[in-house]
């Protein structure tokens, strides 16, 4: 299974750029000018190849929310809120299809998971599963047909578990779709908790 992995809090790119180096841009520089006077001699040897669409791409959207209390306390992060699929083929995303969320702590074992505690939209069907949980699973009602996107919710709470002060809470949310799709998208979230946990 693929996982394409993103740690921006509001997007994720199926396809990663890579940055260039000085030693690129530098030859770029010194071969601007021979490639400029090849493609004037011979304009099919500077023709590129046309990037080719993501089949899928599964983007997040975040939001600040209060997830659990230590007390009397709020504990406010920046968590996932929501989750569109978007299919960018010509065929369709049958129903049926089952959607997998899964939710890992990146701290401790002693810190508090992240609970998926609800899971909403009009294309979702047949849960699998039982919440609050980390782990939780979903078939698609209707499909997503071809050239459109499908919008979910997703509801989250602290878990179970003791916070020190200073301590840095943080968790990896993934969304897969099962065979045959087999694609996959991560966001990482974090908050720093400097109260007191008294």
């Amino acid at each position: 299974m693929n996982e394409n992995t993103n740690n921006s809090p509001l997007t994720n790119a199926e396809v990663p750029k890579r940055a260039l180096t000085r030693r690129q841009l530098t030859k770029a520089a010194a071969w601007s000018v021979p490639v400029v006077a090849l493609a004037v001699a011979a304009p099919a040897a500077s023709a590129s190849t046309p990037s080719v669409p993501v089949a899928y791409t599964i983007a997040f959207s975040a939001g600040s929310k209060t997830i659990g209390h230590v007390g009397s306390t709020p504990i406010t992060a920046t968590v996932p809120t929501s989750f569109i699929v978007s299919n960018n083929t010509g065929t369709a995303i049958a129903p049926g299809t089952i959607i997998s969320i899964d939710i890992t702590s990146l701290g401790s074992t002693a810190q508090p998971g992240l609970q998926i505690t609800g899971v909403t939209g009009v294309n979702v069907a047949a849960p699998v599963g039982t919440l609050p949980s980390s782990t939780y699973s979903f078939v698609l009602a209707t499909g997503i047909p071809a050239g459109s996107s499908s919008s979910f919710n997703l509801a989250v709470a602290l878990g179970a578990g003791s916070i020190d002060d200073g301590t840095t809470l943080a968790w990896r949310t993934s969304v897969y779709l099962d065979d045959p799709y087999d694609i996959g998208s991560s966001l990482v979230t974090h908050i720093a908790w400097t109260g007191t946990s008294s």
